[in-house]
């Protein structure tokens, strides 16, 4: 395993209403002791300050959705977000200044995921990564959104990364619990890049527990086009639970309830994130698996 990390790159701040990622940072970057004394160079960033200065998730457009290669080679578009992913590529990315060979981007998120992990890329050390903070974190997931590498998150614009997510936490808050599990998290990411870069031969057959995505529900809308119901009280804060069957999945005023039929078993996540409502996305429908990484043909 000849493939080294040399510069981490951690984000927060990504969405500008997401307080945990942002206090985290300056935390860091006030004392970076637990940056100090590793085989590699950390850095600290907070990608969209002026949507956290205005307290908004983005200022013209999600930065977590601007890294697509249509819109930084369109010198058309000119929203601030997209601005902004084009000056931090022209630091952090494969051709940049200051390339990164990793990041972890960190999210919270109003739905009831707990910590997870999404990845996009099945990357030999993505997978690792996701193993060893399964074990240092409890009750870990692990989301694979496999070929949405073209959505333009942050964490596929490098080489490799990870999305850190959690919750529920409302936006424009603090949460201690939120807080301290998301700063585990970071020094965990530490310890698993020195151990990665000193000691590959600790890396051999692994398991990972996986869920992925296989359908996007929707809110169901009203004669009018507005939103026209719920989410069901027994669907609500249920993601990674398991269902089965037909899903109560919303409620009208009237209460009528909306069921769903589902495709063997399934587990929801972002269940009613509060941010998606713009989207009309209610929820993701998930499959889990056990994925082997023994013999695992990517290895970097």
């Amino acid at each position: 395993m000849s493939f080294q990390i040399h510069h981490l790159l951690i984000a927060g701040g990504t969405h500008g209403d997401e307080w945990t990622g942002v206090k985290l940072i300056h935390a860091f970057l006030k004392k970076p002791d637990a940056f100090l004394g590793r085989t590699f160079r950390t850095s600290a960033l907070i990608s969209n300050p002026e949507a956290f200065k205005e307290q908004k998730r983005y200022l013209d457009r999600d930065l977590n959705r601007s890294f697509q290669k249509e819109l930084l080679t369109d010198l058309s578009v000119s929203d601030r977000e997209v601005q902004l992913a084009r000056n931090l590529l022209a630091t952090y990315g494969p051709d940049g200044t200051d390339p990164a060979d990793f990041v972890m981007d960190l999210h919270t998120t109003t739905a009831a995921t707990g910590p997870c992990l999404i990845l996009s890329h099945p990357s030999l050390i993505n997978l690792h990564f996701a193993c060893f903070l399964s074990e240092a974190i409890p009750n870990l997931k692990v989301a694979l959104w496999n070929g949405d590498r073209k959505t333009g998150f942050l964490k596929d614009a490098l080489p490799n990364g990870v999305t850190f997510e959690i919750g529920p936490i409302a936006q424009r808050t603090w949460n201690a619990e939120i807080y301290f599990t998301t700063q585990s998290a970071v020094l965990a990411a530490l310890d698993f890049f020195t151990v990665w870069n000193a000691h590959p031969e600790h890396f051999t057959d692994k398991s990972l527990e996986i869920f992925e995505p296989y359908q996007t529900v929707m809110y169901p809308l009203d004669a009018n086009g507005e939103l026209g119901a719920m989410i069901h009280p027994a669907l609500d804060g249920k993601d990674f639970s398991l269902f089965s069957g037909a899903l109560q999945a919303f409620m009208e005023p009237s209460g009528n309830v909306i069921t769903l039929p589902l495709d063997g078993p399934s587990y929801p996540m972002f269940v009613g994130e509060a941010s998606y409502y713009e989207k009309n996305v209610a929820f993701y429908l998930m499959k889990k698996r056990k994925m082997s990484l023994a013999n695992h043909p990517n290895w970097t």
